[in-house]
């Protein structure tokens, strides 16, 4: 979350502005997986200078990459409450960006996270 990538740092604008205004888990969710399926390319004067041709690091520089060869094929949201409940959700995607299926799974961790 500390790379100087324009995508990373959207998306912690965007957790941090989800986390704020989120008023149930499932809208918190919801929006960190619209967070993390944005499809936005940076503009080139943006783009950190990895060695890659600049049109595969704009390509790589969206937050879900759609393509068949290397792209997003999953987004995981893992929330884990201060009482120990904790819920992982997993969107996963073919090759060609279409939405495959989802996933929820609940538990409950061994004790609080609270300091006793």
């Amino acid at each position: 979350l500390n790379t100087p990538w324009p995508k990373s740092r959207g998306l912690v604008a965007a957790l941090e502005a989800e986390l704020a205004s989120a008023d149930s888990e499932d809208r918190l969710v919801d929006g960190l997986f619209g967070a993390l399926a944005d499809t936005t390319e940076a503009a080139d004067e943006a783009l950190p200078d990895t060695g890659l041709d600049r049109g595969r690091e704009r390509q790589l520089s969206a937050r879900r990459i759609v393509d068949p060869r290397y792209g997003t094929r999953s987004s995981t949201v893992l929330i884990i409450r201060e009482d120990g409940q904790a819920r992982l959700d997993e969107l996963s995607y073919a090759a060609d960006g279409e939405l495959r299926g989802r996933v929820t799974r609940a538990w409950q961790l061994a004790g609080s996270l609270l300091p006793a």
